[in-house]
């Protein structure tokens, strides 16, 4: 994500200079976004920003407009509130580096001068490589790479599920991301829940709640059913 870290730099270095930065980093759970939020937070404070605690927006314009040097903030993108303080960000010229994170893109932040990054996805000799760092066989890395479309999470659970397979190793819940894990635990639950069920007992969109089941697929956990309207435990 070499191209995508080099305009985030820019853009810590734009709001180090005391000029209003928002950056809307998107795509589906696992594909590096957060990284990439961490990373810029990390050189932004570095560079003498100051970091700003919360999520409360109100908060957040309150101490942006009475502060005499520049902040760093991180919310979700699809909250009304996080889009309305980066409009005000914008608006007002206020020094600042306010990172939002969204499945999506949002192309009225665009309209109003934001910065819209979504991290590329793996090529097929990067999957390679994570293989061969993992010890893996590498021979599998194309058919890992096509059925993972290049997302990061999906391969290293593909990965992770073939070197349990050959080692007998028992699967560990803290390899799992927080949303991934709240679902596994739902669908063990019951054994098999319809799409639609589990999604409004998670309190989830079903397209986000299908981006987050992304890495249980991968790690061979769970398995369609019905047609693609469920979802169960994958027993075999």
């Amino acid at each position: 994500m070499l191209d995508e870290r080099e305009e985030l730099r820019q853009a810590v270095v734009g709001a180090a200079d005391g000029e209003p930065r928002v950056v809307l980093l998107y795509g589906p759970p696992g594909s590096g976004r957060r990284t990439l939020i961490s990373e810029a937070v990390e050189y932004a404070r570095r560079e003498g920003l100051a970091y700003l605690k919360g999520s409360d927006p109100r908060v957040a314009l309150a101490t942006l407009k009475k502060s005499t040097k520049p902040h760093v903030l991180v919310m979700r993108g699809n909250s009304k509130g996080g889009r309305k303080l980066a409009q005000i960000v914008l608006t007002d010229n206020l020094p600042c580096l306010f990172l939002l994170h969204s499945d999506r893109p949002i192309p009225a932040l665009t309209q109003k001068g934001a910065i819209q990054i979504t991290p590329a996805p793996l090529r097929e000799q990067d999957t390679a490589r994570l293989a061969r760092m993992y010890g893996a066989e590498t021979d599998l890395a194309p058919q890992w790479w096509r059925d993972s479309l290049g997302l990061p999470i999906a391969v290293l659970g593909r990965i992770r599920s073939w070197l349990r397979s050959q080692t007998g190793d028992p699967f560990d819940m803290n390899d799992l991301p927080p949303d991934s894990k709240l679902i596994l635990a739902a669908i063990r639950d019951v054994g098999k829940q319809a799409v639609a069920e589990l999604a409004s007992q998670v309190e989830m969109e079903e397209h986000a709640l299908l981006d987050h089941c992304e890495v249980l697929f991968a790690e061979g956990l769970i398995e369609a059913a019905d047609d693609g309207r469920a979802l169960q435990v994958r027993t075999a």
